[in-house]
């Protein structure tokens, strides 16, 4: 039987995950291995982190344990991603290029805010996020820990100008240093006190966005743009959705569940990090395919998934007869 064959006709074949048995004390939470150049690290200062989380629907019924109402249940994968701008450039345009350096389990009840403040930060990175994760203690976390953040300013939140800047850059429509209020209440006083920025920026559709940032310096235009790569997340969780199989699960259990998604989301990184170690130009859904057909082949990695003539890849001849061929 020629190789070649079996790869591509089954080449469009879903990676198939095993049935996640019951592990005690599975992982809900966990670091996740980020994959830096060999000859060249990441410069810290560009390394942009995108935080988000996704709903996994799951039956209050059959999953207990995850109901949010009478009528819904589900469980929330919150992520951080890393987007690094060169180590991966080839694949700009490939969502599943963006490695997650941080993800949690939760249900679907508990609010993004709450694993967030116990994710490991990188000092000097740059935190996108959206208005889930509007607290004023993280911001300041954040701050302390000398990263950048990115995110968006609630159109009630009341702020005192500083300085006004002249609105530079395509859709800019203000840009102003700020301070927040003193005090959240007449008994809890705010605990971020530093001066920040707020740009309102322009969308074709709806109301402008309040953008706010802890970065004084950089150009209005620029910190706008990081706050739009924000959909690059939306884009992996689609991917992992769509290629890693994890809208449908084997077991009920809440470790059931947090184990075939702790899974999933460790063979994408696991692939990943071959990608780059290997410098394969293949996007990690055609090296997916190609791992689930070849898994069980004694075959060196790199030859399988480097592209080459599979077609005078033929099976040595064996003692066995064939049973079509007699």
């Amino acid at each position: 039987m020629n190789h070649s064959v079996t790869r591509r006709s089954l080449l469009g074949a879903p990676l198939g995950l095993l049935a996640a048995r019951r592990l005690p004390g599975a992982p809900s939470r966990a670091p996740v291995a980020v994959v830096k150049g060999d000859s060249r690290r990441e410069n810290i200062r560009e390394a942009l982190r995108l935080i988000d989380s996704t709903t996994m629907r799951l039956s209050p019924t059959l999953f207990e344990w995850a109901r949010f109402s009478a009528d819904y249940g589900g469980v929330k994968l919150h992520l951080g991603g890393a987007c690094p701008p060169a180590a991966f450039s080839a694949d700009r345009g490939d969502p599943a290029a963006r490695l997650p350096t941080y993800f949690a389990i939760t249900p679907n009840k508990v609010n993004d805010i709450t694993p967030a403040k116990a994710m490991p930060l990188e000092a000097g990175a740059t935190y996108v996020m959206d208005r889930g994760y509007y607290d004023f203690g993280f911001w300041a976390k954040l701050d302390a820990a000398g990263c950048r953040f990115v995110t968006r300013l609630k159109q009630n939140s009341p702020t005192r100008l500083v300085r006004a800047r002249r609105a530079k850059g395509a859709g800019i429509l203000a840009d102003r240093t700020v301070r927040l209020s003193r005090r959240l209440s007449s008994t809890r006083k705010n605990p971020y006190a530093k001066a920040l920025r707020e740009i309102v920026v322009a969308r074709p559709e709806g109301e402008p966005l309040r953008l706010v940032s802890n970065d004084l310096k950089s150009p209005a235009e620029e910190i706008a743009g990081l706050y739009k790569s924000r959909w690059q997340i939306e884009l992996f969780f689609k991917w992992i959705k769509q290629n890693l199989r994890i809208k449908r699960f084997y077991g009920t259990s809440e470790n059931a569940v947090k184990t075939q998604i702790w899974t999933a989301v460790s063979v994408y990184v696991l692939i990943a990090i071959i990608k780059k170690r290997l410098h394969l130009d293949a996007s990690l859904q055609t090296l997916l395919q190609i791992l689930s057909v070849t898994v069980f082949e004694k075959l060196p990695l790199k030859q399988a998934l480097t592209p080459g003539d599979w077609a005078s890849q033929t099976v040595e001849p064996t003692n066995q007869l064939n049973l079509f061929e007699i």
